[in-house]
């Protein structure tokens, strides 16, 4: 996103410079495992950050805000949290007062972490869909 890219210090002019983008990205990526570095195991870590990559962090504290509200304790678990990012489709969830950041397409959030553990896996030889 252009706010994003700016924020990591890449101007908007620049921001279809493959190079510059790229490298922008790997900032980002580095600055979310750094914000996700409490999350454990590790491969769980790594959905948290392809998740706030592709829709931002914030949207991901809704989701967790849902769960609390649901009595769920384990809101670091991306399995247990994935179907809260789902629920920021519909009205009845995204504007319930505990969501500060609105709708959001969850689906693309929920298909892209999926996709490219998939793809990672498919890479590693391992099989199952996200493991």
């Amino acid at each position: 996103m252009p706010s994003t890219a700016e924020h990591f210090g890449l101007p908007r002019k620049d921001i279809f410079n493959p190079e510059k983008n790229v490298a922008t990205a790997c900032e980002y990526l580095n600055a979310l495992m750094y914000k996700y570095r409490h999350v454990t195991p590790a491969h769980n870590r790594i959905k948290w950050v392809l998740a706030a990559y592709n829709c931002g962090s914030l949207h991901l504290e809704d989701a967790q805000a849902l769960a609390r509200q649901d009595g769920m304790n384990a809101v670091w678990n991306w399995e247990r949290i994935a179907p809260y990012v789902l629920k920021l489709e519909s009205s009845e969830h995204y504007t319930n007062p505990v969501v500060r950041h609105g709708y959001m397409r969850g689906h693309e959030t929920v298909n892209y972490v999926n996709n490219i553990m998939y793809r990672w896996n498919q890479y590693r030889g391992v099989a199952g869909p996200n493991r």
